[in-house]
């Protein structure tokens, strides 16, 4: 059973400071918050994620470098994804 949209889908609204990317076209269960007023994952009724909302750029931009991560000077719609994922990695994953 595939879970995944072939192609992952990004969205980013710079005026109001929001990003979502989806990566499967299934139904949303339930949100878990992976940083308060920065970021949830949206999460299907199997526990698989489904995408991941940024409420907003700026706290999830000092969240990212907070975390030591290299960013680039701007986040655009090209490196908020990259981002975005290493972040959910490098906090998930045991080294």
């Amino acid at each position: 059973m595939e879970h995944f949209t072939k192609t992952p889908e990004f969205t980013i609204d710079t005026e109001l400071s929001i990003a979502y990317l989806r990566l499967s076209d299934r139904r949303i269960a339930r949100q878990e918050i992976l940083e308060k007023d920065t970021l949830i994952a949206d999460i299907d009724a199997d526990g698989n994620i489904v995408g991941f909302e940024i409420l907003s750029l700026a706290r999830f931009e000092r969240l990212i470098r907070r975390t030591g991560f290299a960013v680039p000077e701007h986040f655009d719609r090209d490196t908020v994804p990259a981002a975005l994922l290493g972040f959910v990695w490098h906090s998930r994953v045991p080294a």
